[in-house]
């Protein structure tokens, strides 16, 4: 392993972009998810604060921390942007916010109608228009897009065998116009490509029943989806199906993130936990209104102070004000894409193959994930001859914490290095490990 590869990692384009894009490529014509990725840079922590001595807490030097990243995800209707959605990931605390807005918000003389889903047809430059909206109402900086095509759900679903969703209502509906039939009984059930589109897709039914909360309800049960989506791509044998994946979702996008920019973090997916990722929607209450064009029609209007709470605490990490306690506030001026940081109490383990079965590679990352030792970097130990099973300590953890991790892992051998790495560990699996 050489320090260029890590040095590499060291730039800030961004191993969760490519979770995120995966993630939110159920956009279809109403629904993307998102989940980006940035590298998994933080500070050095030991599993428990005592595992490291007083002398090693004074000389522990801080690392500097990483600004967030923020991207916006949209899905594309004919000429309406039906699904839009904000993504922020905190390189720092390995948290991401996802922030949806419907797509009847009123937004003025921003749009034709007024509405957010018109922004991007009414405007020249239409991306850069509803970047601009998103961030006149959010008050965040948006660094990067991605619109999302049809296909995209219907083949990622089926490639990773399906994903088991509770069907909160029956939905009928059928739209001959748009070839748009959707038949969904309710209940837990296993949706492929297909079935999956229909459920995201689904407003009302032909009678003109539908989700009781309308389209806020919608929101959240197309989050849910997101979540369920998230944890079946995270599952061991799902892990290699990774690049596939990836080609999958950039075929089918408009983006600015490069394909080559993802090639380098496609191991990386597997860091991801899905307890550290939060949805929610802006909020606000559907009402009728007069269009600028004059006539009446449902919009969506955002409740300023209740948003900023919400944006306040999602993005910044600023909690709300409580009787006699005093809370740094952002300055509403300003832009800003940073939180705070937050304790971390896993340590980072890359899991490098020499020539053992993946099946094996799988089965350790699972028992690694239990124990709080986060397989954070997958890939081929670059090697001709046979290699045997070690360890390689970076001098970062403790005795104890290296002798917990040799116990896990079944693995007595220990070389010592001074390179610097990213990671606590690597872990070499040789052909011989059982």
């Amino acid at each position: 392993m050489s320090k260029h590869n890590y040095k590499k990692i060291l730039k800030l384009f961004l191993r969760i972009v490519f979770i995120v894009i995966v993630l939110l490529s159920i956009a279809i014509v109403s629904v993307a998810g998102t989940v980006m990725f940035v590298r998994w840079h933080r500070d050095v922590q030991e599993k428990n604060s005592g595992d490291r001595n007083f002398i090693e807490n004074i000389f522990v030097k801080e690392k500097e921390k990483e600004p967030t990243v923020t991207c916006l995800f949209l899905g594309v209707n004919g000429n309406l942007t039906d699904f839009i959605m904000l993504g922020q990931y905190d390189p720092n605390t390995r948290e991401i916010d996802l922030l949806s807005i419907p797509r009847d918000t009123n937004v003025g003389k921003n749009s034709v109608d007024g509405k957010i889903n018109s922004v991007k047809s009414s405007n020249k430059d239409g991306i850069e228009a509803i970047k601009k909206t998103v961030t006149e109402i959010t008050g965040i900086k948006v660094d990067y897009y991605i619109v999302f095509k049809t296909k995209i759900l219907r083949e990622l679903v089926d490639e990773i065998g399906g994903v088991t969703v509770d069907v909160p209502i029956n939905m009928n509906y059928d739209d001959p116009y748009q070839n748009l039939h959707i038949h969904l009984n309710k209940g837990t059930q296993v949706l492929n490509g297909s079935k999956a589109e229909q459920f995201c897709r689904f407003r009302k039914n032909n009678n003109g029943t539908g989700y009781p909360g309308g389209d806020v309800e919608r929101t959240k049960t197309q989050q849910k989806f997101i979540m369920a989506f998230i944890s079946e791509i995270l599952k061991a044998e799902n892990i290699s199906k990774i690049p596939d994946l990836i080609n999958i979702v950039l075929e089918g996008t408009q983006t600015d993130i490069t394909l080559d920019v993802t090639k380098n973090y496609v191991d990386d997916v597997i860091a991801l936990r899905t307890d550290r990722i939060s949805t929610n929607t802006i909020p606000g209450e559907g009402r009728m209104g007069r269009s600028q064009l004059g006539y009446n029609t449902s919009y969506y209007y955002i409740d300023k102070e209740a948003a900023k709470v919400m944006i306040d605490e999602m993005f910044y990490n600023i909690k709300p004000k409580e009787s006699g306690e005093v809370v740094e506030e952002a300055l509403s001026s300003d832009v800003v894409t940073t939180k705070t940081d937050k304790d971390e109490d896993t340590v980072r383990i890359e899991l490098l193959n020499a020539g053992a079965q993946t099946s094996v590679l799988n089965s350790l990352v699972e028992k690694l994930k239990e124990e709080n030792f986060y397989v954070v970097k997958i890939g081929n130990y670059d090697s001709t001859k046979k290699e045997t099973s070690r360890i390689i300590d970076y001098g970062v953890g403790s005795t104890a914490l290296l002798n917990e991790l040799k116990s896990i892992v079944k693995i007595n051998k220990v070389e010592s290095s001074e390179e610097e790495s990213t990671v606590d560990y690597t872990i070499i699996i040789g052909p011989n490990y059982n």
